[in-house]
């Protein structure tokens, strides 16, 4: 579902290109994403980019980046509107914290696998769908020459969720995988494992 990048060129335009990053929210997901912002921003001044986060990562990286945690308002504004004020990490690389409706301490790698904990992790992909929507609106609504409206949409392989979202909105997509190449061979390859009786179906 990747999209060719000939249709986010808009520096012929005069447009300043802004790419939205959704990972999943997962720390070995969401530094990889980060190191290709700086390497595509580095490369590309033209080029503006927004990682999307949760509430429990965004936390994480602001303190991690500035030495504080992001500001004590900030839950009641997800509350009122479903995203944060963004936070500028480098010229061309800004920070979203997302509303996924899971509370704010809430780990995806350390909470307990149960059947509770599945049903609220499928809900918050929902919820986190809706509100990157809401985002993308206040965007097209609010744009600025720093703010512009998305151009494309960089996503996590895991983030079946957000691939739906934007194909709803028209967005182009580049999917990102963030595992070695074999691992993600090893995906496209499951049906002929299993057709090729190394695996067993279910």
């Amino acid at each position: 579902m990747a999209t060719s990048m000939e249709a986010v060129d808009l520096a012929s335009h005069g447009k300043r290109a802004h790419a939205l990053f959704i990972p999943f929210p997962v720390q070995g997901q969401i530094n990889p994403m980060m190191h290709l912002a700086k390497i595509l921003t580095n490369h590309d001044q033209n080029l503006y980019i927004t990682l999307i986060n949760n509430y429990h990562y965004h936390t994480h990286l602001t303190s991690k980046l500035h030495g504080h945690r992001s500001p004590s308002g900030m839950e009641e504004e997800l509350g009122r509107r479903g995203f944060s004020e963004e936070t500028l990490v480098q010229p061309n690389i800004g920070l979203v914290c997302v509303d996924d409706g899971l509370p704010s301490d809430f780990d995806w790698v350390t909470a307990q696998d149960s059947e509770d904990t599945t049903n609220m992790v499928l809900e918050s992909c929902y919820v986190m769908s809706k509100n990157i929507k809401l985002f993308i609106k206040h965007l097209e609504e609010n744009e600025t020459q720093c703010h512009t409206k998305v151009s494309f949409v960089v996503v996590g392989i895991f983030c079946g969720w957000a691939i739906d979202a934007m194909v709803d909105l028209g967005i182009p997509i580049v999917l990102f995988s963030t595992q070695a190449a074999v691992v993600l061979s090893i995906y496209f390859h499951i049906p002929l494992l299993i057709s090729n009786g190394f695996f067993h179906e279910g």
